[in-house]
């Protein structure tokens, strides 16, 4: 007997007790399919009401009514006896290769992940190894005798990978005493987590550790591919982190919500060094060993202003990424406006202008940059005017984008002069907010007037009194 034969002879056991004669069978059956005995993907709920014509909550309850009975019915457990201890003799390998190396004892459908399932939901005991997924890859089998909160530490070590490159060991052993609702011994959490598949200690203090690079889902290295892809050169660790920073401090996750940690530039630099994909060169600078054909391709937005980008030697101001992404391009204004602000592709080398992150900087093209800064979405150039008393003025256009998302540009001159916040409109009972680099409310209050696209207004903004009086130029 295999342990296959076992758990449908449990079944039949269970289901002698729990239902009548006539369908003992059959729901010893779905007590087998239940734990694994047609294979892991045939044991969901789903799939065995498929198997047997039936909805998967009478599966539930055919199944929930038979575990009513195991407290008091013989079960035999020589065959799962077996299987712990050949378990015990186990080397790490993948999951396929262990249910190859254990076939004979599981019998020929039953998987380990079933086996599993049955030992602590029936006999209440746990085989002696532990299953581990892995990204893009089957899951790893580790032999050894685990304790319960194993799977919770894998959860937090993977979470706090895929959102910081590494995971911060205090973190991990913190978020996995909370999670269990006990204090775990810090040298017993460590000694657990280095068993597992690929565990490496990222720097000398043994502070972070990630499990390998196809461990887990991992947002530092795949940003920073992209950058490198969109640099087309080797970048220094520097320039490559104020990418990352730039991605993360604006990117909400379930880890960024809990703990908003990111590692410091040396545990980046580590990470970045561990990776076949990259190449450490001259000490701090990495080169992308990936060729073109191996690149995931991307169309996002964040791509979309790359290649405006790349069509002005790499640089350009907003107002002219604006024309040519969303007014020519068709993308979504909202959606470009947080491209600009948190894609690790680009950096801001001035207020308004823009370059591809590792690009070499053309004076000529940033002077031409400059000069269209504030010059409305179309880059119109805006003359601002600063009058005695503090006002600050110009005359400017509704544009379709403007319209559509009931903001304007603010231009650089303007900026300097106002401070960031809410003014009360002039005769109206509104509010326009200014930002760093933008407008919101005015576009609204002049729409109320009767204003449309391509309407010509004046804005005159008295800082000190916190007051913005709109004129309309156009004709009725």
């Amino acid at each position: 007997m295999n342990l296959a034969e076992e758990v449908l002879w449990t079944g039949r056991v269970l289901a002698s007790r729990a239902h009548s004669k006539a369908v003992v069978e059959r729901n010893a059956e779905i007590f087998f399919a239940r734990f694994g005995g047609h294979g892991d993907e045939a044991s969901t709920l789903q799939a065995v009401g498929n198997r047997f014509e039936m909805t998967r909550e009478r599966v539930r309850q055919i199944v929930e009514k038979q575990l009513e009975h195991l407290s008091h019915a013989p079960i035999r457990t020589d065959c799962f006896d077996q299987l712990e201890e050949a378990c015990r003799r186990l080397d790490a390998q993948p999951i396929e290769a262990a249910e190859g190396v254990l076939r004979p004892l599981l019998g020929r459908t039953l998987g380990l992940i079933g086996a599993l399932d049955y030992g602590i939901e029936i006999l209440g005991r746990r085989l002696p190894l532990h299953i581990v997924s892995r990204k893009d890859s089957t899951p790893f089998v580790v032999p050894g005798d685990y304790p319960d909160w194993i799977d919770t530490a894998v959860t937090h070590s993977k979470r706090l990978i895929r959102h910081s490159g590494a995971a911060q060991f205090t973190l991990a052993w913190a978020l996995t005493c909370r999670d269990i609702g006990s204090f775990l011994d810090p040298d017993e959490y460590r000694r657990v987590v280095q068993m597992l598949p690929g565990f490496d200690w990222i720097d000398e203090r043994e502070t972070w550790y990630w499990l390998g690079h196809d461990g887990s889902a991992n947002r530092i290295l795949a940003r920073t591919i992209e950058i490198l892809a969109a640099a087309a050169a080797p970048l220094d660790v520097e320039i490559i982190y104020g990418g990352l920073s730039r991605f993360s401090r604006n990117r909400e996750s379930d880890v960024a919500a809990e703990a908003g940690v990111f590692p410091p530039i040396e545990i980046v630099h580590g990470i970045l060094s561990r990776s076949p994909c990259l190449k450490c060169q001259q000490g701090d600078d990495f080169r992308l060993l990936l060729s073109p054909d191996e690149l995931k391709s991307k169309e996002g937005v964040a791509e979309a202003v790359v290649e405006a980008l790349r069509a002005r030697s790499g640089l350009a101001s907003r107002s002219e990424l604006y024309d040519a992404v969303v007014t020519s391009g068709g993308v979504n204004a909202v959606s470009f406006s947080v491209a600009l602000a948190i894609s690790p592709l680009i950096r801001q080398v001035d207020r308004g202008v823009f370059a591809i992150r590792g690009w070499p900087i053309s004076a000529p093209r940033l002077q031409e940059a400059q000069r269209s800064v504030g010059g409305g979405e179309r880059g119109r150039t805006v003359e601002v005017e600063i009058s005695d008393d503090g006002c600050v003025s110009w005359i400017a256009s509704i544009t379709e984008g403007a319209l559509a998302n009931r903001q304007t540009t603010l231009p650089a001159m303007a900026a300097r002069h106002l401070p960031p916040g809410q003014y009360r409109v002039e005769g109206m009972p509104r509010i326009v907010t200014v930002h760093p680099d933008r407008i919101q409310g005015v576009v609204g209050a002049l729409v109320k007037g009767g204003a449309v696209a391509g309407s010509d207004f004046r804005v005159t903004f008295h800082a000190g009194r916190r007051v913005v009086r709109l004129e309309s130029l156009s004709e009725d």
